[in-house]
């Protein structure tokens, strides 16, 4: 089963220096994952669930946190990253070992040996935008996880070539 997973534009089209922040959010008509947004958390992407965020307390004080309960993404140029306040940003990656999508810890470029993170692609729409990845997208709830803190949320791997 392929997922597109659409894109609802956060910013206003800007020049090309400025970047374009977008919330991703999975379309499979008659499905249980019809419109569930992606969110990052636990260093996977899922879908539904609630994003996890990070904001020290003096930035907080200062209200420079971001007032969101999902998770922003830029890229679809070839890469994929989220749209993280911190030194060398956050990027989403297709793991070598299970196919599944995840992304680098806050102030760490670390990634996998063998990971994939280029082949990520926006299409703009009309109303909103499509992002792809090569062999596109599958989405699986897997019981065998229910170990793991995020076994209730969907997660994300890559297409079966």
């Amino acid at each position: 089963m392929k997922t597109a997973i659409a894109l609802a534009s956060l910013a206003a089209f800007t020049t090309s220096v400025q970047a374009q922040y977008f919330a991703l959010t999975a379309v499979h008509s008659g499905s249980p994952i019809h419109f569930l947004p992606v969110n990052a958390a636990g260093g996977i992407l899922q879908l539904g669930g609630i994003s996890t965020h990070y904001c020290p307390e003096t930035v907080q004080h200062e209200g420079g946190c971001p007032n969101t309960v999902f998770t922003n993404f830029l890229g679809g140029n070839g890469g994929l990253s989220m749209g993280a306040l911190v030194p060398g940003g956050q990027v989403a990656y297709v793991d070598p070992k299970c196919g599944a999508v995840k992304y680098t810890e806050p102030h760490s470029a670390f990634i996998p040996v063998g990971a994939i993170t280029d082949g990520f692609s926006f299409t703009q729409g009309s109303s909103f935008g499509i992002l792809s990845w090569g062999e596109g997208f599958i989405v699986s709830y897997d019981d065998s996880l229910n170990h793991h803190p995020l076994s209730e949320h969907v997660l994300i791997f890559k297409g079966l070539q």
